[in-house]
């Protein structure tokens, strides 16, 4: 086995103040311009608001079945009125539903036991 010798190592150059590298402004300040727009599109428009209970959000109907409406409420799952809510509501209420009308919703649940947002 053969020992390294401190003089066989190669030296490394010193590095001086004046050589650190320098950004023009427009390049240093990108990281805050990105913090401002994502791909052309304002922040608040990624900050993502987990539903809590209680809460009102207005969606948008996706689908409505016999069994229950789907409905886009802007989180990253859809929400569902169930069976049992849809037989609360007059048929008259029901008949005037379509798919792509905006309502507010009341979320019930942010996650039941399927992992479904409960509006």
């Amino acid at each position: 086995m053969t020992e390294i010798q401190p003089s066989d190592q190669p030296e490394m150059p010193a590095v001086e103040a004046d050589d650190a590298v320098h950004l023009p402004e427009a390049e240093a300040s990108a990281p805050e311009q990105a913090g401002a727009q994502m791909g052309g599109l304002p922040v608040e428009d990624w900050d993502y608001q987990q539903p809590k209970r209680g809460e009102i959000r207005t969606g948008v109907i996706l689908a409505i079945t016999e069994q229950e409406i789907i409905i886009d409420v802007g989180a990253k799952r859809d929400g569902v009125v169930p069976l049992a809510d849809l037989q609360r509501m007059s048929s008259e209420a029901l008949s005037k539903l379509s798919v792509g009308d905006k309502a507010p919703m009341y979320v019930l649940r942010p996650e039941d036991q399927a992992g479904n947002l409960m509006v």
